[in-house]
């Protein structure tokens, strides 16, 4: 109360005392320069005293922010207490938690110790009674151990000859399947083979009916074929062709051709063939070892163009014939 009063007396008496000053100043005549003096005196002296005035503290709004903030610094602690406090409720939870779970392992390791007590106790009840029993018990231990080493050894026996029976498996499988890609490439090369000389030969009975028929139109209805004994030659040499192709003409210089005629004319063309593809793998290895000692064409030496220059080397010379026969069988008459 004391330091709040002060105050209060302050800011009231000093006002009134300063205009009761003033007023007297004003009522006596002194001076001017006495007056003009204390004047001057009495304006200073207002702003000393409103900034004394205003600069006192004002001891009220401090305490409270004061406490305020003292009061938010004890809620925080309270918090913050409150948050360990759960923190060690939850952790004695846990422990009490893993606590049980102790007890009834104990409770669990109990229980298997008195079994194992009232086992051993029963056992040595049993070895005060019948000493021989353990004994016998040993031996049959024994036997089925040894029983069991051999039936081990065995097994691993059986094992190892599994493992060397599948090594030998897979041995085999190897050759044979290196075996069986080495037939392929060689199928795959007869058959390429095959079908050219089938295009061929598809080839030359065309060009053969082609030119039997150009020879017929222009030997038909003509009484001079005696002139040229050679047309009557390849006449009877390509009617047989003409009953392979399928044209309607089944006679032989005159005569009719049967069945026996064309199974040994496929006979013979097997045979051809069979001939053709030998004479062609000797050309095929002929024209390589000429490839191979020319340096200039060394680099063509493959499978691919030496395949391609034999046929090529090969059929040439039957085509040669081929033209040489249709420009004398194109002859005019």
């Amino acid at each position: 109360m004391n330091s709040a009063l002060v105050p209060l007396l302050l800011f009231t008496l000093l006002p009134l005392q300063l205009l009761c000053f003033g007023c007297r100043l004003l009522r006596k005549p002194l001076d001017w320069r006495f007056s003009a003096a204390r004047l001057v005196l009495f304006v200073v002296s207002i702003p000393i005293l409103l900034s004394a005035i205003f600069a006192f503290p004002d001891p009220g709004p401090s305490k409270d922010i004061a406490s305020s903030s003292e009061l938010e610094k004890l809620k925080l602690q309270i918090t913050h207490l409150e948050s360990i406090l759960q923190e060690n409720a939850g952790i004695l939870n846990t422990k009490v938690h893993h606590l049980d779970e102790y007890k009834k392992l104990v409770e669990s390791l109990e229980l298997k110790v008195n079994f194992l007590e009232s086992s051993l106790g029963s056992l040595k009840r049993a070895d005060s009674s019948c000493p021989s029993y353990t004994e016998v018990r040993i031996s049959s231990l024994e036997e089925e151990v040894r029983l069991l080493w051999a039936e081990s050894r065995e097994n691993n026996f059986d094992i190892h000859l599994l493992e060397s029976k599948a090594s030998d498996a897979a041995t085999t499988l190897e050759d044979v399947t290196s075996e069986v890609e080495k037939m392929d490439n060689i199928i795959t090369e007869q058959w390429i083979q095959i079908r050219q000389l089938e295009q061929a030969l598809q080839m030359t009975k065309i060009m053969t009916a082609n030119v039997h028929k150009k020879s017929a139109s222009k030997v038909q209805g003509n009484g001079k074929n005696m002139k040229y004994p050679i047309l009557e030659f390849m006449k009877g040499i390509l009617r047989p062709l003409r009953e392979v192709v399928g044209l309607p003409d089944s006679f032989w210089l005159g005569n009719p051709f049967s069945s026996s005629h064309i199974t040994q004319l496929l006979d013979l063309l097997r045979r051809i063939i069979s001939a053709a593809k030998a004479y062609h793998y000797e050309l095929q290895s002929l024209v390589k070892q000429a490839l191979e000692t020319n340096g200039f064409v060394v680099a063509f030496a493959n499978e691919e163009f030496i395949f391609f220059l034999a046929s090529a080397i090969f059929v040439f010379p039957f085509f040669g014939a081929l033209t040489l026969c249709w420009s004398v069988l194109s002859q005019p008459e």
